[in-house]
Order: structure tokens, then sequence, then C-alpha cells
């Protein structure tokens, strides 16, 4: 029982902001397998609610069940989050995985910034050939400041503490940006997200086979827009699309869709990802 599994690993934790856990939406009834399913993987200092419901929409149209995953240290508290490793997201990962191949005969994995940086990775990886494709959204192969390289140095803790201060907090831009981001954390909580960055850069991008959907702002303030397209360039996938999204709602130009913080995008977005996952029919 998966919703049992889920539920009692989620009860480790007695902090999670309600609506972050790890969660399935089923298509019909719980415990159906259905043709397709989805995993989402959500970005760094985010949760599941980052694009909601843009992957209950395509889940909906689609009669796919739909996996959300709770990257560890996310959706709780700001130590929390610098707990986290990047062995434990890549475990994460796997293990959303394994739960989308139960749910569903073939999968399709959305992520979004750095969660694409982890569906990127997976998609290097042997025996994925039941991922139908693979959704990138704002994917974080670099990013915009190019002062996080330090971050993947030796002693890069020191040296990002010296530079940035022992913690690094932002103003979110509404109530629910602010419940469902982790928007203060300690410094240190980058270095796995950079971590993550630098093992996906070292994997070769022409291994990548199956079906790539590149969703990007190329005015993105948060990631590296440059190193998306030439990450694209080079994917060996012979089904690929690169979509940039000109004047998104986001403020940063960087979560393309959602309730939170680019409402009026979502059905646009949810389009452009139906319509290439047509094409692979």
């Amino acid at each position: 029982d998966l919703d049992a599994y889920l539920a009692e690993q989620e009860a480790r934790y007695n902090d999670i902001t309600p609506g972050a856990e790890k969660t399935i939406i089923w298509a019909g009834e719980p415990g159906q397998k259905t043709p397709l399913s989805i995993i989402y993987l959500h970005g760094f200092s985010a949760t599941r609610q980052e694009t909601a419901p843009l992957s209950d929409n395509i889940a909906a149209e689609l009669g796919a069940n739909l996996y959300y995953t709770r990257f560890t240290g996310h959706g709780r508290s700001g130590e929390a989050l610098a707990e986290a490793t990047v062995n434990d997201w890549l475990n994460d990962t796997n293990e959303a995985l394994e739960i989308g191949r139960r749910l569903g005969d073939e999968l399709i994995v959305i992520g979004v910034s750095t969660g694409a940086t982890a569906a990127t990775w997976l998609a290097t990886q042997p025996n994925i050939d039941d991922v139908r494709a693979f959704v990138l959204m704002s994917p974080n192969y670099a990013p915009n400041d190019s002062t996080a390289e330090i971050l993947t140095w030796p002693w890069a803790e020191s040296i990002a503490t010296a530079l940035i201060g022992p913690e690094r907090s932002w103003e979110p831009s509404n109530e629910e940006h602010g419940r469902y981001w982790t928007h203060r954390y300690p410094t240190k909580a980058l270095l796995p997200m950079m971590g993550l960055v630098k093992l996906t850069r070292s994997a070769d991008p022409a291994g990548i086979t199956r079906p790539i959907l590149m969703i990007y702002s190329p005015n993105d303030q948060v990631i590296n827009p440059e190193r998306v397209e030439t990450t694209f360039e080079q994917i060996g996938s012979p089904q690929k699309e690169l979509v940039p999204i000109q004047n998104g709602q986001d403020v940063s130009n960087h979560v393309l869709a959602g309730n939170i913080l680019s409402p009026d995008d979502t059905d646009h977005i949810a389009q452009i990802i139906l319509d290439f996952l047509h094409t692979l029919e």
C-alpha cells in the first residue's frame, strides 16, 4: 500500500508544512495502475505546490496517476534544509521512479529548476526505457549568479559563509510563496544544490536518448538560461524540443506556471507539455 508507506515515512517529521508532503493523486480508484503515470520533482527550497495545479491538470487530461515527491529537508525548517545531501536527493529521485513504475506502465517525469537537474541526472541513467518523456522546466545547470561556482570548490562551506554570511534569505512575493518555499536557511544548504548541478554536468548529455521537452525563459533571473540552451544542444535524444517563454508572470521569469507565481500561464504551459506528449504517441 503506497499511500500507507508514504504516510508512515512523512510521519517521522512533525514539522512538514501541510501541502508539502509526499503524496499520490490517484486518477481513479486508489491502488489502480494507469497506462501512464507522472512523477513531479520540485525545485530547491520549494515544494510540490510551486507549479500546482500544472501537473494535476496534465494528469487529469491524460488519466494518469501522479506522484509528488518531497526532497529531503524541504517543506520544513531552514535547518532541516541544510542537513540534506546530494545522495539524499538522488535517493528521493530513485524512489520517485520506483513509485512511478508502480503507478503506471509508462512514466512521464516533470522536473522544475533543481528538480529538473535531478531529472536530467535520471535521464543519463541506464534502464529507463519505461520513461516516455522528461519535461524539464527552468532546469538548473548553473545558477544565474556565477559566484555560485565557488560552492563546488574544496572548503566551499567556509568560503561561502565568508562571502554570503552564515544565512541566506529572500523576500517572498506573496503569502503562499512564503509558506511553500524555505526563504531563510543556513548558507551551507546551497552546497548540495550545487553538488547536484556539478554531478549532472559531469554526465554526458549526448547519452540521453529518451524524449526531452525543455521549457525555459531566456530572461530567467535564477538559473543561467545560456546553460539551458547549450545543454539542450548536446542532448542526444532524437525527440527533443526547446520552448522559450518570453514574458512570464513570475518576476524572476523562473517559476513558469502555477497559482502562486504564474497563475495566468499555467494553461499555456500545460498545453505545450500535452502537445509534445501527443507527438510521441
